[in-house]
């Protein structure tokens, strides 16, 4: 029997997602003990609630029913300062991909929590260095940091950590996007396509990272033919059983555009769709440039972005890419595409201050946090 003393423990915890129509129970009735110097591994299939289980646990969700201790202390009983007190002394993440913070170098990184505390910095890189020389016994410390810093200085997210992200959401997305984040991503790129494009059919259409198929349920009535990317192979399962598509290509978007055949893709697309998919991306020229080569003539490109407030592209605090609207503009017409239609939108609500903007025409920046839609078109402007 191990005697240690308990630093962790979930007592009949539970977690329930409703909303609207939906009505999903991720967990029901958890009993968890993790004691000091004791090592647990929870193993399920994707959509089984591991991550939901891993958020309740650390404080960043609040069960339905339930308590989490850690320390003794009911985390879900304390105020957040509390909670970010009590997590920056006793619990640690450790994901599979980096999530550095890239307004920082690799040192600060890792000395973060130190910083947090109000250690002084030059003892905060102190411990930071001891803790990086540890991980390794030959100590590859500078090697580590050039590699964080060259991650730190990348232009797009990694494939492999997107990839990963959305094969551990596959199995419950649809619930959660609409649900609790009230996804309304496809159904404002279909509002914006009777703008500028007004009513069509028999269309061929590409879905840029189709996930689950969302964006296809929507546009699948325009289409004549209608094919989908994307990196998940748990998200591409999900859209081969809708039924919807009449080819599914596990590739990243850039590599689809530059060399469809590969992937028995169309040579040729009247629509072009990206949905909640480009912020995973920093620097946009490659794909608009492919976009402009794929698209047919008279054919658009609509996608959803967030919105920087300067003039260029930036990595926001979620790991999601912002772009600013001179930018878009700019690249557009590098790629040879015209804007043709802005409108505001709400594509998601990920907290009651989240806001998102477009503009239609004339001088105005978005604020900040806003998101925008965007069409860009090969060849004339679309009156509006």
């Amino acid at each position: 029997m191990n005697d240690a003393a308990i630093v962790l423990q979930a007592t009949g915890l539970a977690r329930r997602f409703k909303e609207g129509g939906l009505d999903v129970q991720v967990l029901s009735d958890i009993e968890l003990t993790v004691r000091a110097g004791e090592t647990l591994a929870v193993v399920g299939a994707s959509g089984s609630g591991k991550s939901t289980l891993l958020h309740l646990l650390g404080g960043l969700d609040a069960p339905t029913r339930g308590r989490v201790t850690l320390m003794g202390r009911d985390l879900h009983a304390l105020s957040p300062a509390e909670q970010g007190r009590l997590r920056n002394e006793h619990l640690g993440f450790v994901y599979q991909f980096h999530h550095l913070l890239p307004e920082f170098s690799a040192i600060d990184n890792v000395a973060m929590p130190l910083l947090i505390r109000r250690e002084k910095r030059p003892e905060a890189h102190r411990r930071a260095l001891e803790m990086l020389d540890a991980v390794d016994a030959d100590s590859e410390t500078g090697g580590m940091i050039a590699l964080a810093e060259a991650i730190r200085r990348a232009t797009r997210s990694d494939p492999g950590y997107v990839r990963h992200l959305f094969d551990q959401f596959a199995g419950d997305y649809d619930a959660r996007m609409l649900g609790p984040l009230r996804y309304a991503a496809p159904q404002i790129l279909w509002d914006l396509a009777h703008l500028v494009m007004g009513v069509r059919s028999g269309l061929t259409i590409l879905d840029l990272g189709c996930g689950t198929g969302l964006a296809g349920a929507q546009f699948c009535g325009m289409a004549e033919r209608l094919d989908g990317v994307d990196l998940s192979p748990g998200m591409l399962e999900k859209a081969r059983a809708r039924g919807l598509y009449d080819t599914l290509a596990r590739a990243d978007l850039e590599t689809a555009l530059a060399t469809p055949a590969p992937l028995d893709l169309a040579p040729a697309y009247d629509l072009i769709l990206a949905a909640d998919t480009l912020v995973y991306l920093g620097d946009l020229g490659t794909v608009f440039r492919n976009a402009a080569a794929r698209l047919a003539p008279d054919g658009y490109f609509l996608f959803t972005v967030e919105a920087d407030t300067g003039r260029g592209f930036s990595l926001g605090p979620k790991r999601r890419w912002r772009h600013a609207e001179a930018y878009l503009r700019a690249a557009a017409a590098a790629a040879g595409l015209t804007v043709a239609g802005l409108v505001a939108a709400a594509p998601r609500s990920e907290s009651p201050d989240d806001r998102w903007r477009c503009r239609s025409a004339g001088p105005c920046a978005p604020p900040a946090g806003s998101v925008g839609n965007n069409s860009a078109r090969k060849g004339r402007i679309h009156p509006s």
